[in-house]
């Protein structure tokens, strides 16, 4: 007999970063996944994941009747995030059912907020809201997990007790790749070169434009490359910037690749870099890209717009540079060449493993 924990995990949406933390916590609870949105994922990452193992549903919140049959065969529900406004509904009319049928609920949140000079006055408003909404639901939730340190911070914040809190910090994967491909081969690199990373959606607030920016000169100084590896809607942006550097033909767009070739790039690059910042007052909540280059042994230079470089960067496998700051970040990749051979990816690799997906997993299954 199966004596695991019934739990009932509520979503937003079906993102394949997600799929591998899943099917780890199912083996440890017996985990029903309830998707509120069967295209948020596709529309915004356009990704594919293999969700082969998961016990999993889409459900329309139109229709009420299916959650209110089948939630009391469950010890406990997590809620989605409350980032909009149909979430927020759907977590109220959740948290109902929960207090009707004496069924403890999980919060759980990447969120935290940047700096109050970088938010316009709409932001502000919004995330006072915000705020509000989810000091009620996590209120009355037998648990409140965060992401990191940044989102524990952010329940601190509001008036949610230490105690209440717990730190499940924030976790991806790299699938099992294709068949080795050699990078450098395949993009025309010279050998011996050094290769930067940058990995992920070629929108604005990435900051992909900024990294362009900080490595005019560099490149050819350190006899290194920059690959793209993505897509959005700043890409052509980004191109047509790279026309206007005097290393234009040091920097490489390779287009958007699957999960499945995305160890490919980590393990074959010198350097990822994550130059987010906070456009609108919106911060990257976490950032699972430098989770998954660490796990590959790669150095990473982040932002302080990142919520996982406050969790995840130290001297010992990157650096933390201030949002924005083409100067800073600079200088941050001129000082990694400097001292390239002091960073070990063995060592990475393993201080890494504290955070891995089965990591998470467990610290979700104890909470």
């Amino acid at each position: 007999m199966d004596k695991r924990k019934k739990v009932l995990f509520i979503h937003n949406s079906l993102p394949e970063y997600r799929i591998e933390f899943w099917k780890k916590l199912s083996a440890l609870v017996d985990l029903k996944l309830i998707i509120t949105s069967g295209k948020l994922a596709k529309k915004i990452y356009g990704l594919e994941g293999n969700t082969n193992g998961l016990d999993l549903v889409y459900w329309n919140f139109k229709d009420k009747k299916f959650l209110k049959k089948m939630i009391n065969k469950y010890e406990c529900v997590i809620l989605p995030p409350a980032d909009s406004l149909k979430e927020i509904v759907v977590c109220q009319y959740v948290c109902k059912l929960c207090k009707e049928n004496k069924i403890p609920y999980i919060y759980w949140t990447e969120k935290w907020e940047t700096k109050l000079e970088y938010q316009p006055i709409k932001k502000q408003i919004k995330n006072r809201i915000q705020r509000a909404i989810i000091y009620k639901l996590c209120k009355n939730a037998t648990i409140c997990v965060a992401a990191g340190k940044k989102s524990r911070e952010y329940y601190l914040n509001m008036g949610i007790e230490s105690t209440k809190i717990y730190v499940a910090v924030d976790s991806s994967t790299s699938p099992k790749g294709k068949k080795y491909e050699d990078i450098k081969q395949k993009f025309n690199m010279e050998t011996e070169s050094k290769v930067i990373l940058y990995l992920g959606r070629i929108v604005e607030r990435k900051g992909c434009h900024i990294l362009i920016q900080a490595l005019d000169r560099i490149l050819k100084e350190n006899k290194a490359y920059l690959l793209i590896a993505g897509d959005g809607d700043q890409k052509q942006q980004c191109i047509d910037l790279t026309k206007r550097m005097s290393e234009e033909d040091r920097i490489i767009f390779c287009g958007k690749i699957q999960p499945d070739e995305r160890k490919n790039y980590y393990l074959q690059s010198d350097l990822f870099v994550l130059p987010s910042f906070s456009l609108g007052g919106v911060c990257e909540a976490w950032g699972l890209t430098v989770n998954e280059a660490l796990e590959c042994g790669t150095p990473v230079i982040a932002t302080t717009a990142v919520g996982s470089a406050y969790d995840l960067i130290d001297d010992k496998n990157g650096f933390l540079v201030q949002e924005n700051n083409i100067d800073e970040l600079k200088k941050a990749i001129s000082m990694f060449f400097m001292n390239y051979d002091l960073y070990d990816r063995k060592e990475i690799m393993e201080r890494y493993d504290r955070f891995s997906v089965d990591a998470m997993a467990k610290e979700f299954s104890k909470a």
